[in-house]
């Protein structure tokens, strides 16, 4: 799997994640889940947005690599 695919995974996975979090929220908001979205969710979002920032700059720095190395 690409560095590319990989981020693209991730942030799908999280879409999804997150579009299930909200349909979860309709019918669940008690202290307990206010709890889990400050505790997990939140510094997972953050967590993930510099993930994908360090895996694009790892896509241009392989880019570079395989264009140092003739391998475009």
């Amino acid at each position: 799997m690409s560095v590319t695919s990989a981020r693209r995974r991730i942030q799908s996975e999280y879409k999804d994640l997150m579009v299930a979090w909200i349909r979860a929220g309709e019918s669940w908001r008690d202290p307990v889940s206010r709890a889990f979205e400050e505790r997990r969710l939140r510094p997972l979002d953050r967590r993930l947005k510099a993930a994908a920032t360090a895996m694009e700059h790892l896509e241009g720095e392989l880019a570079k690599a395989r264009r140092d190395c003739g391998d475009d």
